[in-house]
This record gives structure tokens, sequence and C-alpha cells, in this order.
């Protein structure tokens, strides 16, 4: 056994909940996996920390997707349970996402199964919570999970989704080039690393050209 690793310790109980405030939410529809994508990825980027340098990993298979936050504030138990009520959310206007639906949405839009784990910065506890029939639920059904308890890898806050038994095929090389323009900003000042299938994403280039009355041009 790794010496930072410990047998799981004991399981607290994750009850899924609804809010009034997930009706609307719960109303639309993505359009595409991408959309749906860029959802995940939106939780990532708002869980960074002013001033301090967030990685972001993306891993697509035919199968799975992982999407993966290192260095912001992660995530503690209190943090997992809310994540799990639907219509609720802690985020602030200057965020990104703020009704608390996205994420649960997005998975279930994505794929069959999914598993969470996360560490809150500077905890020395990490929470697992896994379900491989995430999207399938009876009439009025609110799961409810026991969440695996164990030791952090690293003190570092992090976040890490996976969905499993995807719906569609989703092009790797098409999200990077899409990560790439979406998060260009932030890409370009630092404030966020990403990587797609270990292959770094760069800001997306743009270039004016003065015959055309500089009209922007992606490259």
């Amino acid at each position: 056994m790794s010496p930072d690793r410990r047998p799981p310790g004991p399981q607290q109980v994750i009850q899924e909940r609804i809010s009034a405030g997930a009706i609307d939410g719960l109303m639309r529809n993505y359009r595409d996996p991408q959309l749906a994508f860029f959802d995940l990825v939106d939780n990532a980027v708002d869980n960074r920390i002013e001033g301090k340098p967030l990685t972001i990993r993306v891993r697509i298979t035919k199968e799975e997707l992982s999407i993966s936050n290192h260095g912001g504030e992660g995530l503690d138990f209190d943090g997992l349970e809310s994540y799990f009520t639907w219509g609720h959310s802690e985020k602030t206007s200057g965020q990104i996402g703020q009704f608390g639906v996205g994420g649960k949405a997005a998975m279930g839009f994505l794929g069959r199964g999914m598993e969470i784990v996360c560490s809150a910065q500077g905890s020395e506890t990490e929470y697992r919570v896994a379900d491989t029939s995430w999207e399938s639920r009876r009439e009025g059904e609110l799961k409810q999970y026991e969440a695996q308890e164990q030791k952090a890898t690293d003190p570092e806050g992090y976040f890490r989704v996976r969905i499993t038994d995807l719906k569609s095929e989703i092009s790797a090389a098409a999200l990077a080039t899409k990560l790439g323009d979406i998060y260009r900003p932030l890409l370009m000042d630092g404030s966020i690393r990403v990587t797609v299938n270990g292959k770094e994403v760069d800001p997306l280039q743009i270039k004016y050209l003065e015959e055309e009355g500089l009209t922007p041009q992606t490259l």
C-alpha cells in the first residue's frame, strides 16, 4: 500500500436534494455535448484562488471523460453535500455558474455513470462518491450516497469528475481548440493551465488584417 494512502475510513451519507430554484434549470436542454462539457469546465475555473495558478486536466476516451482541477479551493464534505442539492449554489455573481444545476445536469447529459473525488485546500481528507447509473432514476427518486473517506493525496485543493459510459463520441481536438478560445484571457495571464489528454492547451491566436479594417481573424 502506498505510504500516502490508508484504508477507507468511515462513510458519511450524502442525500441528494432539490429546491425550487432548480425548476428553470431542469427545463433547459443542452444542444450538444460541448455545451455540457463547458459547464463542467466552468465549475473548475470558478474553483480557482485569486492570484494562484489553477491546473485543469481533461482526459477523453471513447468510453469516459474526466475533468480535474488542482490548486484551487477544492471541496470539503459540506461543499460536496451542497453540490448534490439541485438549485443550490454558494457562488457569487462574479463567478460563472450560480444556479447549482449545470454540473449535475451536464454529467447526466454526457454519460450514464459518474465519479467525484475531492479534497479542500489544506485538508488531509479526500471524499469519493460514485454512481454507475447517475442518469437513471425512478419517478420522484432522490438518490442517497455514502461518501468514501480516505487520506488526501495532496494538501492542495482538488476536484475531479469522471463521467463513464459516454452517450456520444467527443472530439478531444475540437474541445482543445474551443478551450483555447473561451479561456484565452485566463490562459494568457497564467491564471489557469489546461491540458487535454496530456497536451498543453494554448490560447487561441488572433491576428488583425489591416487591409480588412482590422477585422480579427482566428488562427
